[in-house]
């Protein structure tokens, strides 16, 4: 799967912006795509939303996580049930600048986009993702440490 940079939710359709161009989804709602985008890692929409919950303690912009192994976090700037939802991958961006009453995004290829949001939004949920990110990596550090991912160990 190829890198995603932002999914832009324009009902009925989804739009993609990733390393390959831009992408449209017909007919489909963003929670969708993204489940459908969980489960090919084994996981479901619900089932990354809880963990993010639990962990990070939060309950409205919750970020969904796609992949332990990529690490692609995709994160919403609104209410994910309004008609114009955008969500960001936080391991694609590179960095977030204001700019007049908006804001530019870099992405790790050069490409860049501007959104008419507010930057602290931004900037909380790239918060957020990292606390996400850090405690899983305690949490795997633990395992291989514990030694519970030995072939001959519960773990399998």
């Amino acid at each position: 799967m190829w890198m995603i940079y932002l999914l832009y939710e324009k009902y009925p359709d989804v739009y993609c912006l990733s390393e390959k161009g831009v992408h449209c989804f017909k007919d489909t709602h963003s929670v969708k795509l993204i489940d459908r985008w969980c489960l090919r890692y084994g996981s479901s929409y619900e089932g990354r939303k809880a963990a993010c919950q639990k962990v990070c303690g939060i309950h409205q912009k919750i970020p969904i996580l796609l992949s332990e192994k990529t690490k692609d976090i995709l994160f919403p700037l609104s209410d994910i049930r309004k008609d114009e939802c955008i969500w960001l991958n936080y391991r694609a961006i590179i960095s977030v600048k204001t700019k007049k009453d908006s804001v530019c995004i870099l992405f790790e290829d050069g490409k860049t986009i501007t959104l008419h949001k507010d930057i602290r939004g931004i900037k909380r949920q790239q918060t957020i993702c990292k606390m996400f990110l850090n405690s899983l990596m305690k949490w795997w550090n633990y395992v291989i440490s514990h030694n519970f991912y030995k072939q001959d160990s519960w773990f399998y």
